[in-house]
């Protein structure tokens, strides 16, 4: 091939870049022009509706000049609270009955379940894989719900006299969140043991720090990949819904005593959220980090 040929060859092959790269830049400007008239119109929307909200607030909130809505709004929630916390010391014991009994029933039948199973009909090992996910799920709503109602039973202990009854409820709410938490380990130990059993290739102990790791690596390349999917579903929900909560803790902080701890919180988590999604994403991306499902 001569010189003028390899010219030629090459002005092609940048023709051929140029085009593509033109047609790329009128798909960004066609998705762009497509979204950009609903986004403005949400926009407007969103300011217009803050303004009439806060016009409404600023003229509920004062009078003679002075804010009166904050010391009644923080008073209410006060007083929110502490009916909660009277609530929470009967709830919390009946959460712990309720959540351990059902998740050790669901487990104790899932063992039966497997000792039935032929261990070649597929529909009966996606209800046992269904039991053990409903067992593991309830038993989690039971810790969480324990460890909030517990907070609450205690957030009451500097306003009511402290007398018999009083002492006699506050030990058995804590006493009830202490069987609560072992009684979750040792069922969530029984759920992972049992799941090991049905597949042989897990690996990893409910008492191990690097449990979640350790029993990661041990999925086939389909689990990792549903893993994969469900952490960045649950990313886009919790990111949405962090900055929905702070985009109103500031509306109504700018007319409420609220407080700035729900602010930090909040913003706090959000940027921990974010920024760990990016190093995690930085630090996958570098070659030889991540092996791809095939």
């Amino acid at each position: 091939m001569s010189d003028n040929e390899k010219k030629i060859e090459i002005q092609v092959k940048l023709w051929e870049i140029q085009e593509d790269d033109k047609q790329v830049e009128e798909r960004i400007k066609k998705e762009d022009k497509k979204k950009v008239g609903i986004f403005i119109a949400m926009m407007i929307g969103s300011v217009t509706f803050g303004a009439c909200v806060g016009f409404f607030m600023r003229g509920i909130i004062r009078k003679d000049g002075v804010t009166t809505m904050g010391v009644e709004f923080y008073n209410i929630m006060h007083d929110f609270a502490l009916s909660l916390g009277g609530f929470a010391r009967i709830a919390i014991i009946v959460v712990a009955v309720v959540g351990i009994v059902a998740s050790a029933c669901l487990l104790k039948a899932s063992k039966k379940h497997y000792e039935r199973w032929d261990k070649e009909d597929e529909d009966e090992l996606d209800k046992l894989e269904g039991k053990l996910n409903l067992g593991l799920m309830i038993s989690n709503i039971t810790y969480i719900l324990g460890s909030v109602l517990m907070g609450l039973s205690f957030y009451i202990l500097d306003v009511y006299e402290f007398n018999k009854t009083f002492a006699i409820l506050i030990i058995a709410s804590l006493v009830s969140f202490i069987v609560t938490l072992v009684a979750t380990i040792v069922l969530q130990k029984g759920y992972v043991n049992l799941t090991k059993t049905i597949y042989p290739e897990k690996s990893g102990s409910v008492y191990d720090m690097k449990f979640q790791k350790k029993w990661f690596e041990s999925c086939d390349e389909a689990e990792q990949l549903m893993i994969y999917k469900a952490a960045f579903g649950t990313y886009r929900k919790m990111s949405s819904l962090l900055t929905t909560l702070l985009v109103i803790f500031v509306c109504v902080g700018m007319f409420v005593e609220i407080g700035v701890l729900p602010l930090i919180l909040t913003g706090g988590m959000l940027l921990f959220l974010n920024l760990s999604y990016m190093y995690e994403s930085i630090k996958l991306g570098k070659k030889n980090n991540i092996e791809l499902p095939k």
